[in-house]
């Protein structure tokens, strides 16, 4: 009975093709579980369970209703309102706690002005000036360490959102943890002191972080949690970038409960493949060092009106309260945080299925890198070459050296082929669901290599090694290994996102080495001129061993064994597999044969075997599968994670297309290649099952529609104070919408396309005339146009001036009359002059409050390089306007082609390119009672674009004025 179960159990995991489907069945079917427990999790109810955690969370939530009401951006009247709402939560909680204080920047009158780079585009060599009255929110939770501590954490996140959405997500669930976790400590106060930013105007210039470090709190912070949102809350609340390895650890540390995070989007933010930029950014640049966690998908509805309240959930709300509370509670209780020599590392960092969360440095990485690359290939060849001399070695054809790259060449070629047919049929299929493309790709690779596997044999007549596949896939890993290696080097270690590949090779590695042991010790040394010459007949085979000794010498052995399921006994057929792939492979003719081929037709052999071997069982290369698996598992989690964020950003420019359909085809590949070197013993059935599988997944992925409610089409739009429309996004789905709204087939009814002029691109924009906005409702309804809307008066120029030098610079003082507003931006040039050259050395702007940067009212920026632009942010609706100084210098003084004796006087005009902006649209009421809808063409937009579009803002606001003048 033991015998047969032995024999049961050794059939069960021999390497023949039952076997080997039956494992990559398991593990794609566990692949398909853990991916949909993960992405349908938002889907269920993750809520706390005990009192204090209710409690928070529920008020939390209340606080989320109350300032997502309507759009509240920095531009717009409400945006005072969920200020307000937000001071009065804050001094509800603090109550009269003695070790927490509330510091306003609306009330202290806080105003900065400062250089800017543009945050949003590190390429761009604009140089900016950023105007900015603050209405930042900030509360110091003092800690029992005393006043002088000076490692302090800041807890961030922005109340303001665009014109275009609510701002549940972004970044309302941030605001409302933080209120949560005042409440929290105000009850129980932390070691380390704590200060809260709740900042304004992050949207448009990270503005409210900026102005944090003009506040003599900013000194008693060290570390750093910032809160945000790119989606509507989907998922769960990840760790986009952290500082060091040293903050990598104490996330590690502290968030026990559902870590998310992966430092392969920190490489996106830090190679600018991801073009969002958030606060944390601000506050790394100022030398503190914290985290960046926030929600990120899906990105079509980032910035629409679908961020709001009902989109998400409080499960999604304590995830990120969760984990900030986990990070919070630990760094603010930690007596002492201590650096050592690889502290200030970038940091390495993922998690695995939420349950586990790993970190390290990536020097330690580049470190082992190193020793992989050197150490595996030195240990691999010194085992084949111990192997060699211990055991006479298995003669291998060139040509099966040849089968992996040629199968793997053509089935790539055939993905690209494929690929780019289903692009010109559904090129936005990957926004829709990029694992149905996945799923085709691996697919058909899987489909493809087992066809060519077959082919192949047929052609040579020789079987595929899965032994020299591996050692191949070894080769190419270690070239991909070395050049990420490289990259890490380059990039100052920070290409944190190339540890995928550090895995990949070495589970292809550690299965190579697998082989290489049971070449040198799983074989006994052959005699050379031991030969056996098999007979088989139905279910019968009979051996006849012959040993030539070098005196001639002759024994013959007749033996019969009975076949079972096709296996043969004791020397049949996967026996000869045990002979080829357990020993050294080298490159010369000869014959071999791996598979346990299915037929009873009579066939003879004569092959080299070991004298006396006949009871190896070739269990190795279940070692090998199970070597190779986990790091298929992180791997395709990997993927998923990062397409996940980026798939919709395929909407947004042509190198984002290339990138995510680059990622997709990869990723398919080289998730399939893990299983590549087993494809030979896939059964027959399978092969059926994957055809049938391809031609669905691929009718699928031409036929479904990329756009719908859930993934819609995301457009741009922004109008002129004059009523001209823009919307930009897709051309062809951009001209549907506009010729479907009923305004403009009112106007355009005799010539339905007539009235819209594009501009085309892969993101076109396209024009015609909507219905005119009301930017300022209390004033004549006529009064519409941009130069009663916007206008400049010059209070004094000295351009022209006699008691100028020619060589001294030019001053002027104008002022803006543009009411009703709180931000506009204005270009400088030299207008005369052909090359962009602005010669804009100083700033100055005049207000009611200003900090001690300069005397009077008014803040002055000088620069020694041209300011291209200035930017403007008041917060008085009321004020009427911008009094600003400029100071540019003549062109004698930048322009070398000029001479000196030829008159530059009127070559010397400063050009001024004046944008201001409006972010209200819900309708107003006026004091007759009358409502006026703000933004007309707007709203129709919201009310009949179908499903599958969503509308988001280009601009600071949804309206804007344009004026231009010369000084």
């Amino acid at each position: 009975m033991f015998k047969g179960i032995a024999n049961a159990c050794s059939a069960c995991l021999r390497y023949r093709r039952t076997n080997v489907t039956a494992m990559l069945l398991i593990v794609y079917v566990l692949v398909v579980v853990l991916y949909l427990n993960n992405n349908l999790l938002h889907k269920n109810e993750f809520l706390p369970a005990d009192d204090e955690s209710v409690r928070l969370l529920e008020n939390a939530w209340s606080d989320l209703q109350n300032i997502t009401y309507k759009p509240h951006p920095y531009t717009s009247h409400f945006n005072d309102k969920v200020h307000d709402y937000l001071v009065y939560r804050v001094k509800e909680l603090i109550g009269n706690n003695t070790f927490c204080e509330i510091s306003d920047d609306y009330e202290s009158e806080r105003s900065i002005l400062f250089p800017q780079k543009d945050v949003f585009n590190v390429s761009s060599k604009k140089s900016s000036v950023i105007y900015f009255e603050s209405s930042n929110i900030l509360v110091k939770i003092q800690g029992k360490k005393g006043k002088s501590n000076t490692e302090g954490l800041l807890l961030s996140a922005h109340y303001d959102s665009v014109p275009t959405a609510n701002g549940a997500t972004d970044d309302g669930k941030g605001i409302v943890s933080i209120l949560a976790l005042l409440d929290y400590y105000s009850k129980h106060q932390p070691e380390r002191t704590i200060i809260l930013n709740l900042n304004n105007n992050e949207e448009f210039g990270l503005l409210g972080a900026h102005t944090f470090f003009d506040h003599p709190w900013a000194k008693l912070t060290k570390y750093f949690i910032n809160l945000e949102g790119t989606g509507t809350g989907e998922g769960n609340a990840i760790l986009f970038r952290t500082t060091n390895v040293m903050t990598a650890n104490l996330y590690k540390n502290a968030v026990k409960i559902q870590p998310f995070g992966n430092s392969i989007f920190q490489q996106g933010f830090n190679q600018r493949l991801i073009h969002s930029e958030t606060d944390y950014k601000v506050y790394e640049a100022n030398g503190l060092m914290g985290w960046d966690i926030a929600f990120y998908k899906p990105r079509s509805l980032y910035h629409t009106a679908r961020d709001n309240v009902q989109s998400t959930s409080r499960s999604a709300l304590w995830n990120m309260l969760s984990t900030t509370w986990q990070l919070s509670d630990y760094v603010s209780n930690t007596h002492s945080i201590n650096n050592n020599d690889n502290s200030n590392d970038p940091a390495i960092f993922f998690d695995v299925y939420r349950t586990l969360f790993f970190a390290f440095s990536a020097k330690w990485l580049f470190v082992i890198n190193i020793l992989v690359l050197i150490g595996f290939p030195l240990l691999s060849l010194s085992l084949n070459l111990l192997a060699r001399k211990r055991n006479i070695p298995v003669s291998v054809p060139v040509f099966s050296w040849l089968e992996f790259p040629l199968a793997t060449s053509i089935s790539i070629f055939l993905l690209v082929v494929s690929e780019k047919a289903i692009i010109k049929k559904n090129p936005y299929i990957v926004s829709h669901d990029f694992m149905d493309f996945i799923l085709f790709f691996a697919v058909q690779k899987t489909f493809v290599d087992i066809i060519l596997t077959r082919v192949l044999e047929l052609i040579s007549n020789q079987k595929v090694l899965k032994d020299i596949i591996l050692i191949e896939l070894m080769i190419l890993s270690w070239f991909l290994l070395l050049g990420c290696t490289i990259m890490l080097k380059i990039t100052d270690f920070k290409s944190t996102g190339v540890y995928p590949i550090t895995g990949v090779y070495i589970s292809i590695s550690c299965a190579v080495l697998i082989y290489c042991l049971v070449c040198l010790f799983g074989q006994r040394k052959r005699n050379p001129h031991t030969i056996l010459q098999t007979t088989s007949y139905s279910g019968t085979t009979e051996f006849t061993v012959s040993n030539n000794s070098d005196h001639g010498a002759q024994e013959e052995t007749n033996a019969p064994s009975i076949l079972h399921d096709n296996e043969q006994g004791i020397m049949g057929q996967d026996s000869e597999i045990d002979i080829d792939e357990r020993a050294p492979l080298l490159s010369s003719s000869g014959n071999t044969n791996d598979d346990d081929d299915e037929n009873d037709n009579i066939q003879e052999h004569t092959v080299s075997v070991l004298k006396g071997y006949c009871t190896a069982k070739h269990y190795e290369w279940l070692l090998q599968f199970l070597v190779l698996v986990p790091i298929m598992f992180i791997l395709f989690q990997a993927v998923v994670d990062c397409l996940s964020g980026l798939n919709q950003t395929i909407q947004e420019s042509e190198d984002s297309f290339n990138l995510v359909y680059s990622g997709v085809l990869w990723s398919s590949v080289i998730l399939s290649l893990l299983v590549l070197p087993f494809m030979s013993k896939v059964g027959g059935h399978v092969t059926i099952f994957l055809f049938g599988a391809w031609i669905v997944t691929g009718i699928y992925c031409i036929s479904v529609e990329s756009f719908d409610w859930g993934t819609p089409l995301k457009v741009r739009f922004s109008q002129d104070i004059d009523g001209t429309v823009e919307i930009t996004g897709q051309i062809d789905m951009v001209k549907n919408l506009i010729y479907d709204l009923p305004s403009y087939k009112r106007d355009n009814y005799a010539n339905i396309k007539h009235g819209v002029k594009c501009s085309y691109g892969y993101i076109g924009v396209c024009y015609y005339k909507g219905m005119l906005p009301t930017v300022v409702p209390y004033i004549d309804k006529n009064a519409k146009n941009s130069s009663e809307i916007l206008s400049v008066d010059v209070i004094n120029n000295d351009r022209l001036s006699p008691d100028r030098s020619k060589y001294a610079p030019i001053n002027a003082q104008i002022r803006l009359n543009v009411p009703n507003n709180r931000a506009c931006v204005i270009s400088f040039n030299s207008t005369n002059s052909m090359s962009s050259v602005s010669a804009v050395r100083k700033i100055s702007v005049f207000n009611n409050y200003s900090s001690g940067t300069d005397t009077g009212n008014k803040l002055t920026y000088k620069s020694n390089s041209d300011i291209n632009e200035l930017q403007l942010h008041k917060l008085n609706f009321t004020s009427g306007g911008y009094l600003l100084g400029i100071e540019w210098f003549p062109r004698l003084l930048w322009d070398k082609k000029l001479e000196t004796t030829q008159e530059s006087d009127y070559l010397d005009s400063l050009g001024l390119n004046i944008r201001c902006f409006w972010g209200d649209y819900e309708p107003e009421t006026l004091n007759n009672g009358e409502p006026i809808h703000l933004v007309p063409a707007y709203e129709e937009l919201l009310n009949y674009a179908p499903l599958r579009y969503s509308i988001t803002n280009k601009e600071k606001g949804l309206v804007f004025a344009n004026q231009y003048i010369e000084l």
